[in-house]
């Protein structure tokens, strides 16, 4: 759980587990390692190394290098079984985003990934706004303002956002 502090701490980005602050958290490597200290949880390798190519391709400058990097994880997501659903929902959604942002031709690419995304992880709010916005660029106004809805149902503090935006 984050604490919302938006770092303004400045020991942050911070992480919050059974009431506990841990600061510094600031890689895949390091949440891991809190973990499984603090909850003797055991992050599987393939995760863990998944999120550092994400993480990779976050910072990645140029549009293959990412496109590459998030191909990658989740090609070996998709090998995992049922365990690896919401990991491979983010890599899918940040995919997803990058066709939004960066290519008009691969919109029905990011409409797959991010409708993948989101019944692997419905709870996973950003999958919405993606879905929401590769919608109405297509020009589907209807799905936009469902998956709007769905967005505002799993992050309350937009509902006033998605209501402007439906006016």
């Amino acid at each position: 759980e984050s604490t919302g502090c938006l770092s303004q701490c400045d020991n942050g980005p911070n992480i919050c587990i059974d009431g506990t602050v841990e600061n510094g958290i600031d890689s895949a490597a390091v949440a891991a390692a809190v973990l499984e200290i603090n909850k003797d949880t055991t992050i599987h390798p393939t995760f863990l190394a998944a999120c550092q190519v994400m993480e990779k391709a976050e910072r990645a400058t140029s549009l293959a290098e990412k496109e590459r990097n998030l191909s990658s994880v989740i090609s070996a997501l998709m090998k995992l079984e049922g365990e690896s659903k919401k990991c491979l929902a983010q890599a899918l959604v940040m995919r997803a985003h990058l066709a939004l942002d960066y290519r008009d031709a691969s919109l029905e690419q990011a409409r797959d990934d991010a409708h993948s995304a989101s019944r692997l992880d419905p709870q996973h709010a950003t999958v919405w706004r993606v879905l929401a916005d590769v919608e109405m660029k297509l020009g589907n106004s209807s799905q936009a303002i469902e998956a709007l809805h769905k967005w505002a149902k799993y992050q309350p503090k937009f509902v006033t956002k998605v209501n402007q935006e439906l006016q």
